[in-house]
């Protein structure tokens, strides 16, 4: 079998995302599966997502818990009976009307394919999921030629190709629990390994925004996960926060600093939460959040 199209499904409705991938692998004259499994949703999706099952070629499975970000992966390529493993995030939406075959085109044995990440251009209605549509827009979405500077940096796992074999010769890392920067460690591991990441222009339209005080509460649990990384050693320089903290402690700057991010968290976290949150608030909160758990 050419693909294997692989989609852990949480919390979110992916039957119209599921049908036109199906649709598109299915004029790309490619051999494929679509394997969705279900991480201990509520009853509400998964009753609507049950409704892949009558798709051709697709196959969806309910877990009886939840397994986590990385572990649903791992399963899924496990699972897997194609040559190549393209990995989705269900919280998207395909743009392009050759999106498979875009990807089919560049395939390459022994190399990553990364298609990148797109928001809305127009802000959202709801004040609440603002600050989640200009983090991604700001930060998320870089065109390839960019990209291609940094490229373990800006690797994402939302929307990219692997050869199984070298998938799961890696694997992500089972002991990051919850939200946040097991794409982190995965690309640290191939630039260890020195498989090269090419990227493309083949984003896919991120439509899962959240509400600002839940973006917050899963961005500080990805600092967690963060910080449990650093002391392993399983990470480096090239994470933004981690390089501010460096510097810190470089210069001897954490005491004042601690004592100015204690004095004016609650202000940051009052201006994120409102219609005009300002990202320079959130990259502070990160590194707070990132020197308390260092200190643990």
């Amino acid at each position: 079998m050419d693909l294997s199209i692989l989609v852990p499904v949480y919390n979110f409705t992916v039957v119209e995302f599921v049908t036109e991938l199906q649709s598109q692998a299915r004029e790309s004259g490619c051999t494929f599966e679509i394997l969705c499994f279900d991480d201990f949703s509520e009853d509400t999706f998964k009753n609507e997502n049950k409704k892949v099952v009558a798709i051709k070629n697709v196959f969806y499975m309910e877990l009886p818990e939840n397994l986590g970000r990385s572990k649903i992966r791992n399963l899924l390529a496990e699972k897997a009976k194609g040559e190549y493993l393209l990995f989705f995030d269900c919280d998207s939406q395909i743009i392009s009307n050759d999106f498979i075959l875009n990807y089919l085109h560049h395939k390459e044995p022994g190399k990553i394919i990364f298609g990148g990440r797109a928001y809305s251009e127009l802000p959202p209605e709801e004040e609440k999921k603002i600050l989640h549509w200009k983090f991604g827009s700001s930060r998320e979405c870089i065109p390839p030629r960019f990209r291609k500077l940094k490229p373990y940096k800006l690797f994402m796992t939302n929307n990219f190709l692997i050869p199984q074999n070298i998938f799961l010769s890696i694997k992500m890392n089972e002991e990051i629990i919850g939200y946040g920067h097991e794409d982190t460690a995965f690309a640290r591991e191939l630039k260890k390994r020195k498989i090269q990441i090419i990227h493309i222009d083949n984003p896919l339209l991120h439509i899962g925004l959240e509400d600002a005080e839940l973006f917050l509460k899963k961005s500080k649990q990805g600092i967690s996960n963060l910080s449990k990384l650093i002391k392993n050693n399983l990470i480096d320089g090239e994470v933004k926060v981690f390089g501010y903290y460096q510097l810190v402690k470089k210069y001897y700057l954490e005491k004042p600093l601690r004592a100015f991010l204690n004095a004016f968290g609650r202000l940051f976290e009052k201006n994120l939460l409102s219609k005009n949150p300002r990202l320079v608030y959130f990259d502070l909160l990160k590194l707070k959040w990132l020197m308390e758990e260092m200190e643990k």
